[in-house]
């Protein structure tokens, strides 16, 4: 299973999360990220070249996937994208950064694959800034009962071959029961992609205080 996590499943992931289809929501999520910035989940760097490398002050990628930050590292180093990153090669919930210093946190398809939910969304909280935003991207559970019952019976086999990626993730309730203010929201099915994994919840969250 090392193998097939390590060296096959990044370049699939890369491939699956690639899709042209989903670069419109991925640039609507990042572009928007400023100051003191973390992306937790960086994958294969697949967002790197979407930042406003102008609008931010720091930035820190946290993967703690080898085979990711290997392809990752591989886009950083491309011509005209050398960009200034710090990498976190740990989990999400184990991030070292001092609480209340962030300005925005990224995630995109991460909540999906995330272990411990509730500990990362702890995490995030406790990293942002008073007035600081979590900008998220991710596909989680269909609205349509059909297509939930699909999701539910796929998800364990889904589950083994996309490194633990859940198919039936609520993800605004997630955020809601987990200390976050939604601020904006965008959800509906992704043109070209299979409905049991293309219902998208996309849009901004501040800390519940």
């Amino acid at each position: 299973m090392g193998i097939y996590r390590e060296l096959i499943l990044p370049p699939l992931v890369d491939w699956a999360c690639s899709h042209r289809n989903l670069l419109a929501w991925r640039n609507a999520t990042v572009s928007k990220a400023s100051g003191r910035v973390v992306e937790i989940g960086a994958g294969s760097g697949l967002n790197f070249s979407l930042y406003d490398w102008d609008r931010i002050e720091h930035f820190w990628a946290v993967e703690p996937a080898a085979g990711m930050r290997k392809r990752a590292v591989q886009k950083q180093r491309l011509p005209g994208n050398d960009q200034p990153i710090e990498w976190l090669p740990c989990a999400a919930e184990d991030v070292a950064l001092p609480a209340a210093s962030i300005d925005a946190v990224v995630m995109t398809f991460t909540l999906c694959s995330v272990q411990k939910v509730a500990s990362v969304l702890a995490k995030v909280r406790e990293l942002l800034k008073a007035d600081g935003a979590l900008y998220f991207c991710e596909h989680g559970l269909a609205p349509d009962a059909c297509w939930q019952r699909w999701q539910r019976r796929l998800n364990p086999l889904w589950s083994q071959l996309a490194g633990g990626c859940q198919l039936t993730r609520p993800v605004d309730r997630l955020l809601q029961d987990h200390g976050f203010d939604i601020a904006d929201l965008r959800c509906e099915y992704v043109a070209g992609l299979p409905k049991i994994a293309g219902y998208l919840f996309s849009g901004s969250a501040t800390r519940h205080d």
